[in-house]
C-alpha cells in the first residue's frame, strides 16, 4: 500500500524538503540507524511537478521581460550590423561596434533562450553538462564584449 501526503502542508516544511531529496536518513537523525523513506517515486515526481508549476508562475514576468529584451536585441543588433557594415567607411571603431553586435546576437540567440529554458525547468533540469556549457558560454561572451568595449574606449 502506497503512502499519501498532503502537498500543502508538506511543501511548507523544510524537513520534508530535505527528506524528499535525501536517500539515506532524515535531518536530525542519529548516525546509528537509517530511516526508510515512505515516499514513492511517483509522489516525488508529482511534488516536483507541482513545485515547478508554482515556480513557473512566479517567474513568468521575468521570462516575458527576458524574451522582450531578446527580441529587441535581435532586431537592434541586426540593424547595427547592417548599417555599420554597409554605410560607414572602414575603421577600428566600426569594427569594434560590429564585434560587440555579434557578441550580443550570440547572447540573444543562444544564451537568453537557454536561460528561459532553465527557468521553465528549474526543478527538473537534469543535464548538468548543458548547464555548464551555457554558463561558460555566457561568461565568455560577457567577458569578450567587455574587452571589446574597453578596446573601443582606448581607440576613441
Amino acid at each position: 500500500m502506497e503512502s499519501t501526503f498532503d502537498l500543502s502542508t508538506a511543501s511548507s516544511s523544510p524537513a520534508f524538503f530535505q527528506l524528499i531529496f535525501s536517500t539515506t536518513e532524515p535531518p536530525n537523525s542519529s548516525s546509528n540507524h537509517t530511516t526508510p523513506l515512505f515516499i514513492s517515486e511517483r509522489e516525488r515526481r508529482e511534488y516536483l511537478r507541482r513545485l515547478q508549476e508554482q515556480t513557473t508562475l512566479a517567474m513568468l514576468p521575468a521570462i516575458l521581460f527576458i524574451l522582450l529584451i531578446a527580441l529587441v536585441g535581435l532586431i537592434g543588433n541586426s540593424l547595427v550590423l547592417y548599417v555599420y557594415s554597409r554605410k560607414f567607411r572602414p575603421n577600428a571603431t566600426r569594427i569594434f561596434i560590429c564585434v560587440i553586435a555579434v557578441f550580443d546576437l550570440v547572447s540573444n540567440v543562444l544564451l537568453i533562450p537557454g536561460e528561459v529554458y532553465d527557468m521553465l525547468n528549474y526543478w527538473d533540469f537534469d543535464q548538468p553538462w548543458l548547464c555548464r556549457i551555457r554558463l561558460w558560454l555566457n561568461a565568455v561572451v560577457t567577458m569578450m564584449s567587455a574587452i571589446t568595449l574597453n578596446a573601443l574606449a582606448v581607440v576613441r
